[in-house]
């Protein structure tokens, strides 16, 4: 069995940044964690993920990167969570 912790996506933006969305998100798809950094505080995180533009998300999974995506697309954000078999409404174990 599988931990949270697994199935992480990484949120580079600003704290003004579709915020309402990503929370609404982490809260339809429980079986990972959503983690925000916000690039105005944290600049060092930046360079070392390639972040050019915010927002930028970032999948992982068991620590590696599976995908990037660029752009406050809700509709591309969901199907990319679909897409990496992080299904809505599932517990962790």
């Amino acid at each position: 069995m599988g931990n949270c912790m697994d199935k992480v996506v990484v949120n580079f933006s600003a704290s003004w940044c579709i915020a309402p969305v990503y929370s609404k998100l982490s809260e339809a798809f429980p079986s990972f964690t959503f983690l925000s950094i916000d690039v105005d505080r944290m600049t060092e995180m930046s360079t070392p993920w390639d972040i050019q533009a915010t927002p930028t998300f970032i999948f992982l999974k068991d620590g590696q990167q599976l995908d990037k995506l660029v752009g406050a697309n809700q509709v591309e954000l969901e199907k990319k969570l679909e897409q990496f078999g992080f299904l809505p409404l599932t517990k962790c174990s």
